[in-house]
């Protein structure tokens, strides 16, 4: 998979819990867990991961506004995913 599309689909996601576009900011941390590997299947289960957890705290604003909030739960995702490969 290209980066574009990497891009197109995880910052589609996240718009639609943000309601707004990604920040150079978020485009950056998107391209280094691109270069990294990780697998866009967990960056969309960490985006939903993080909104979920988000929204249980009650936090404000009700939205999360940066990917940046996604980072631990995109780890986690990935973690689940490389051990169900590995069979570990």
């Amino acid at each position: 998979m290209e980066f574009a599309a990497y891009l197109a689909m995880a910052g589609g996601v996240f718009g639609e819990h943000r309601c707004a576009m990604l920040s150079p900011e978020d485009c950056e941390l998107l391209h280094r867990w691109y270069q990294a590997g990780v697998p866009l299947r967990a960056v969309l289960q960490g985006i939903d991961a993080a909104r979920d957890e988000w929204r249980a705290q009650r936090r404000w604003p009700r939205f999360i506004n940066r990917l940046s909030f996604c980072e631990r739960p995109v780890l986690r995702a990935t973690e689940r995913i490389v051990r169900a490969r590995t069979g570990a």
